[in-house]
């Protein structure tokens, strides 16, 4: 698979969401466009079909963030992400959807997305 299919998208509704199709092999672009809202994004379908999809977020809608990994922890890491994090987020974890980006000795590199807007987007 060669052609790949990236989307931004933003927090906002009826925003223009801007795509394209870049062929690695060819080194070109192949298709590009622009859909009018979240909800006309089953419309790239086609263009999905049989492609690496990215779907790229801004940065206001993540949080990215070191914590400590405390000892005992190691094993059982990625459970308590939310755990690790509460302090220095101002949001109720339960909301969020977390992901462990690397590991590097005692320090976990941590993604969080807000998990409600996350699910719309896999949704569309």
């Amino acid at each position: 698979m060669s052609d790949y299919l990236t989307v931004r998208i933003t927090h906002r509704q009826k925003s223009p969401i801007p795509w394209q199709v870049w062929s690695a092999s060819e080194k070109e672009l192949l298709a590009s466009g622009e859909l009018s809202g979240l909800e006309h994004l089953s419309e790239l379908a086609e263009q999905a079909d049989e492609r690496d999809v990215t779907v790229l977020v801004p940065a206001c809608g993540v949080i990215l963030k070191a914590v400590a990994i405390p000892s005992g922890a190691a094993r059982q890491l990625e459970p308590a992400l939310p755990f690790l994090m509460e302090d220095d987020i101002a949001q109720d974890v339960e909301q969020l959807h977390f992901c462990l980006l690397n590991r590097q000795g005692d320090t976990a590199y941590v993604c969080a997305i807000e998990r409600s807007w996350l699910e719309e987007i896999l949704a569309a």
